[in-house]
């Protein structure tokens, strides 16, 4: 069901793909070059769209069960070099576990956690993950000891290290440890840091300059502003070009706003707050939720829930050079509609997406909307995208964003599952296209259906994915590459029936795709 911003809606069939449901026809062959130049926005494939803000139509798949032996709380996902992650827990033992989906297929999960800790995973917090290249940092806190760790890849997710120990604090607490990745592949973590008596929450940052084998001495993130964060509403950090924002919840005389502290150099000194929500919203019980954002440019964009007209999810844009907040707005007003909470935030350029919980005529459902024209553009389509599931308990989302493909994560704590669902982007806008020539990328496939060949005026040497979808959506194939060559075959696992597909080809900065016809 998407929803637009009248606030009427239509339903369109799930098992059509959008951009048949848009009338479009696609006038882009096989065999026709894509010209990129820098100063290009770049859309790739098929369609325009009519909404307002000149979204691409996305394709779903059908949702697919991560789960099968233990846990379903608190499922995050990452992409690492094309490969999604998801990592989850079971609130009862305290064990973490992961799964890779490789090649449109999932590997056997795996149990993250040893034997001697017990993670801290229930409906509020949990493990917290990140990816960039083939590195892959999880974080969490063991619920015995009270303090932080961190698990590492550096396989795309292959193989975990053992624990390492983020937090040097004596008989302090560690709580909600949030992690981001810095230039070269270094991790940086912000954590609430709580005393013996478990109260006093100060959030702090840590950093490691090898790779998460050791951490610096943590640096006061809020004490030193004069800070109250909430203690019972998990906080998160985010890095971009030096500048580190740590997203947490006042808790002041009981204004429960968002905040941020916010650092200029690295990380190294916290000296502004920024208020990032400005509702006012007093209230005596810790709301037991916090927020999410990303840094684009010189702008902080942060997801969070507030209460103070009922509880509604809500979107803001800070600049962080003139400390103005440049616009606030709720992500979704649906009348009727009940409690939001619990926003998730992914983006890359002016790309971006959010996920969020929202009950609707009595059942729990994950809303999604996204924008090819920066935070502008959020919340003017919304989709329930859990409405292709029966009804359930469908909770704590995630999303992670790479090479022109949404994946978003979400438990349902009736059906026991964590749930799996790919958004396929099929144009793209904000896209840095790499060297100072044009690129131009040629696709061929013969008329068997089990070879491609893939031509190219420049080497690129970085990863890509290659998939192939049915005109349905569903995903046929798909193949990572090491890298671009300027002519490369790809033969295809198995051949293809006669019909209609879409043949993407995805790299850090490149999305494009064609339609490929075979008739027999």
């Amino acid at each position: 069901m998407r929803y637009k911003a009248s606030l009427n809606y239509h339903s369109g069939d799930p098992e059509f793909p959008a951009w048949k449901q848009q009338g479009h026809e696609s006038h882009l062959s096989l065999h026709q070059p894509l010209q990129m130049k820098k100063t290009l926005l770049l859309f790739s494939i098929v369609c325009t769209s009519t909404y307002m803000n000149a979204q691409a139509p996305l394709t779903w798949l059908d949702p697919v069960i991560v789960n099968s032996t233990l846990g379903f709380d608190w499922p995050r996902v990452a992409v690492s070099n094309s490969t999604p992650i998801i990592v989850w827990g079971d609130f009862s033992s305290g064990v973490l576990l992961y799964r890779r989906l490789v090649s449109g297929t999932f590997e056997p999960e795996v149990q993250l956690t040893p034997g001697s800790l017990t993670a801290n995973v229930f409906a509020l917090t949990g493990p917290d993950m990140k990816a960039s290249g083939d590195t892959v940092y999880v974080t969490y806190v063991d619920v015995i000891e009270g303090h932080a760790y961190m698990q590492r890849s550096f396989n795309q997710g292959l193989t975990f290290s053992d624990t390492v120990r983020i937090d040097n604090i004596g008989d302090n607490y560690a709580q909600y440890p949030s992690v981001d990745i810095m230039p070269g592949g270094d991790p940086i973590v912000a954590f609430a840091k709580l005393n013996s008596g478990f109260s006093n929450p100060q959030y702090v940052v840590t950093k490691s300059s090898d790779g998460g084998s050791s951490f610096s001495a943590d640096v006061s993130a809020t004490d030193s502003l004069g800070a109250d964060p909430c203690d019972c509403c998990p906080g998160s950090i985010v890095y971009h070009d030096g500048v580190v924002a740590v997203i947490y919840r006042n808790a002041i005389n009981d204004l429960r706003d968002m905040r941020a502290a916010i650092s200029h150099d690295g990380g190294n000194t916290f000296n502004e707050v920024a208020s990032i929500d400005n509702h006012n919203w007093i209230i005596a019980n810790c709301p037991s939720t916090g927020g999410q954002g990303v840094i684009e440019g010189d702008t902080l964009i942060s997801v969070f829930m507030n209460g103070v007209n009922g509880n509604q999810c809500f979107l803001s844009a800070f600049n962080l050079n003139d400390f103005q907040l440049s616009f606030e707005k709720p992500l979704f007003n649906l009348p009727g509609g009940g409690t939001q909470n619990h926003p998730r935030i992914a983006a890359s350029g002016d790309t971006m997406a959010v996920v969020w919980e929202q009950i609707i005529d009595g059942h729990r459902n994950i809303m999604f909307t996204y924008s090819l024209t920066g935070a502008s553009g959020l919340g003017i389509v919304v989709d329930t995208i859990s409405n292709v599931l029966p009804n359930g308990y469908h909770t704590d989302p995630d999303i992670a964003y790479s090479h022109g493909t949404f994946y978003i994560v979400f438990g349902d704590e009736v059906a026991e599952k964590i749930y799996l669902m790919e958004g396929i982007l099929y144009e793209t806008s904000g896209i840095q296209t790499p060297s100072s020539d044009d690129l131009s990328i040629q696709v061929a496939g013969n008329l068997q259906g089990d070879a491609i060949t893939i031509s190219s005026n420049q080497i690129l040497n970085e990863s890509f994915m290659v998939s192939v979808h049915n005109a349905n959506g569903g995903l046929c194939e798909r193949h990572n590459l090491l890298r671009l060559e300027t002519s490369q075959s790809l033969k295809l696992d198995q051949g293809l029936a006669s019909g209609i597909y879409l043949l993407s080809i995805a790299a850090k900065d490149i999305s494009v795709s064609f339609k490929w016809v075979i008739a027999r």
